[in-house]
């Protein structure tokens, strides 16, 4: 018989105790501590993302704006209203039904009763408007990321040296938390 001290619950019980007291002792000092965060801490990140934000607004009738930022905005607002539209033709009967035969075909019988089940509640939540404007800049969003994706995919599918320069930016947008990309 091994000895007690080997036994899987005083491996398990000391395992845990180290992180335990490190964690306790933080969360003491965090409770101690003062509330806001040391001024050595700041970059002044937040100071220079204002002043953009300030030159953005004072010179929105800018050439870059006119010429090309607005219109795409305006074909992406074009392209969301006229999904919600397609889901207002629809009504929620059809969106249910349409939900429910793409995850059919997609996966079986268990996830159509699912997806129609899933939309179902969210009419009787009464939360479908704003569903459905989700689902379309989803949508949307999906369309393009398909348009850029796929030539994308077979140009570094067959070229060594695209592939090379895109691996940094793939392997880099992989590591980044989701949010990082709200920040432009």
């Amino acid at each position: 018989m091994p000895p007690a001290s080997t036994s899987p619950a005083s491996l398990l019980s000391r395992r845990w105790v180290v992180p335990s007291l490190v964690f306790a002792a933080l969360f003491a000092v965090a409770l101690v501590a003062k509330p806001d965060v040391p001024s050595w801490l700041d970059t002044g990140l937040q100071k220079w993302v204002k002043d953009r934000y300030l030159w953005t607004v004072q010179n929105s009738d800018s050439w870059i704006f006119q010429y090309f930022f607005d219109p795409i905005g305006s074909a992406l607002d074009w392209a969301v209203k006229h999904t919600i539209d397609l889901f207002e033709l629809l009504r929620w009967p059809g969106v249910v039904a349409l939900g429910a035969a793409i995850a059919w075909r997609t996966g079986g019988i268990r996830a159509a009763a699912s997806a129609g089940l899933a939309l179902f509640a969210v009419g009787v939540l009464g939360v479908w408007d704003p569903a459905m404007i989700t689902l379309s800049l989803m949508l949307v969003s999906v369309v393009i990321a398909l348009l850029i994706g796929i030539p994308l995919g077979i140009w570094t599918a067959r070229s060594d040296r695209a592939e090379r320069v895109l691996r940094g930016f793939l392997d880099t947008a992989q590591v980044m938390p989701a949010f990082v990309y709200l920040i432009p």
